[in-house]
This record gives C-alpha cells, sequence and structure tokens, in this order.
C-alpha cells in the first residue's frame, strides 16, 4: 500500500519538482496573470464613471463620461476609489512578480492578501456613489481583485499551515 502511494507522487513528479512547488507556481502565474489583466483593464478609458449634471433650462438630467482608472480628474470629483484600486493594483502586481522570481513564503503571501482586500474594498467605492457610478469594467476589475485575493489567500494558507499537499 505505501509503495503504491509512493510510485503515485514519484509518478507526478515530473523532473523532480515536487507536486506542491508545480501548484504553488501555478498559484504564482494565476495571481500574476489576474493583476495584469486588472491592469489592463484599468488603463482603458471606459473604467472610472463620472456623472455631471446639466442645466435644468437645458432640460436636465445628468452626462455620464467614463475615464481611466489612472486619470486624476476622476480623484477630483470625489470618487477615489478607482485611482486607489490602480495603484494598489500595480503594487500587488510587483509583489507578485517579486515573489514568484524570489519564491517567497508565508507572511508574504499574507500582506498580499490584505492589500487584495483592500484593492477589493476600493473598487467597490463607487457603488457607494451610487450604481450609475460602477460600470461593467470596473466589475470586471472587482472580480479579478477577488481571484488576487482569493489565490495570495490560498497560498499563504499553504505555507503558514505547512501542509503543501493540499493545493
Amino acid at each position: 500500500m505505501a509503495d503504491s502511494r509512493k510510485s503515485q507522487i514519484d509518478f507526478a513528479n515530473d523532473g523532480g519538482i515536487d507536486v506542491s512547488e508545480k501548484s504553488m507556481n501555478k498559484h504564482r502565474l494565476c495571481g500574476i496573470i489576474s493583476l495584469a489583466a486588472a491592469v489592463a483593464l484599468e488603463l482603458l478609458p471606459v473604467g472610472a464613471v463620472c456623472c455631471f449634471a446639466v442645466a435644468p433650462e437645458a432640460g436636465g438630467g445628468y452626462i455620464r463620461e467614463t475615464y481611466s482608472y489612472f486619470d486624476p480628474l476622476v480623484f477630483g470629483y470625489a470618487n477615489f476609489g478607482p485611482l486607489i484600486t490602480a495603484i494598489l493594483s500595480c503594487v500587488l502586481l510587483t509583489l507578485w512578480i517579486y515573489g514568484a522570481v524570489f519564491e517567497s513564503e508565508g507572511k508574504y503571501f499574507g500582506v498580499m492578501t490584505v492589500l487584495s482586500v483592500i484593492a477589493l474594498a476600493a473598487s467597490l467605492f463607487p457603488v457607494l456613489l451610487g450604481i450609475k457610478f460602477y460600470s461593467i469594467i470596473g466589475c470586471g476589475i472587482t472580480l479579478l481583485m477577488l481571484v488576487s485575493g482569493l489565490t495570495a489567500g490560498r497560498c499563504a494558507r499553504v505555507y503558514t499551515r505547512g501542509d503543501k499537499r493540499t493545493v
């Protein structure tokens, strides 16, 4: 029985790499790809939304204009979430790449989990202003931040438990 278990583990170890290392590399790659996609969406000029009122003499209502998450105009009109999300996503992408290159462990992924949760909350700030300040691109960015946070949390949990076989 023990021999068959050992042969299964040896069969899964291609090239002398531990099964858990393969899984951790997949998790690191997932974190990098999700944040790279989030930054790409944040660069598009249709993510952040500003609504400007129209004079009552001109018919009233509002004009909805979209901007990049990195545009300071949105921050200037008190929609703080997009710029904070954009900055945190760039910081997180840098941390994920650093963590993948130097194979960071333990508390490093815990810090990334906390930063991902903060970025996730910041990406939902426009909803507090009203649903008209939120876009489909913003929803995609929020979902990608969620994926990044869950992936970092999974990596942190594996390293703090020491059970690398459960990834």
